[in-house]
């Protein structure tokens, strides 16, 4: 994962949105990035409102993973902005603090169940409460178990994603740790 150069303070866009008008919740701007001399996005915007709902479709290969990474960092652009939730970062001044902000209320759940197979189910949900938000673990725990009880793996709380039957279940416990990771 790239490293971020400095650690200064968020910025906040401080433009207020007109009366009725929905603030953007996403707002990308002029975003590229290159591999060699493959050009994956190339000048990139992109506005999401609070409530909208978004698709980003095309062929394989077309960038649309590589546009999700690059919102929460785990992809450097070349440059462009991003502000998101009115945290405002320009790609080639990377800021630490917003980078954590933006990755605090952002989540990404891939093609495959990412759960980490050396870790029990509970430790799966706990990982991101602890690890990103900072949460001890007793508190974690108490939030994992709830969550493994909304969705009926309680009683798998001690197992490893091998041992789980069928990839439905695999397929919840990777849901609410997704869950869990936006919290």
């Amino acid at each position: 994962m790239p490293q971020p150069e400095t650690d200064r303070s968020i910025e906040r866009d401080s433009s207020a949105p007109l009366k009725g008008h929905q603030p953007e919740m996403l707002e990308l701007k002029n975003l590229r990035l290159s591999y060699g001399n493959a050009q994956i996005l190339n000048g990139v915007d992109l506005s999401v409102r609070r409530g909208d709902v978004v698709s980003i479709i095309g062929p394989s290969g077309t960038g649309k993973t590589t546009l999700l990474k690059c919102i929460n960092y785990l992809v450097k652009p070349a440059s462009g902005t991003i502000t998101f939730d009115q945290i405002r970062m320009d790609y080639q001044r990377v800021d630490k603090a917003a980078i954590q902000a933006i990755r605090c209320r952002t989540a990404m759940v891939f093609q495959q169940f990412n759960v980490f197979k050396n870790m029990t189910v509970i430790q799966n949900v706990m990982d991101p409460l602890v690890v990103v938000q900072r949460k001890s673990k007793d508190e974690a725990r108490e939030i994992a178990l709830q969550e493994l009880e909304r969705v009926g793996l309680s009683a798998k709380q001690d197992s490893y994603p091998s041992q789980l039957s069928g990839g439905s279940s695999s397929a919840r416990a990777s849901r609410v740790r997704w869950r869990c990771d936006r919290m």
